[in-house]
């Protein structure tokens, strides 16, 4: 539960159920060789068109 707190601030029941799940099947974090640039994800998610 600590793990899920750090990642993502909060604990709930889906989060919970998620990590073990995942722990249990062994899987492992995903790691990028070059850092991930989540600036059209961002502008989707707030429903932007631009930066401004």
């Amino acid at each position: 539960m600590a793990e899920i707190l750090e990642t993502t601030g909060g604990i709930d029941r889906a989060g919970v159920c998620l990590a073990a799940a995942r722990h249990a099947a062994g899987t492992e974090p995903v790691a990028y060789d070059e850092p991930v640039d989540l600036t059209e994800y961002d502008l989707a998610f707030a429903g932007r068109k631009d930066n401004a």
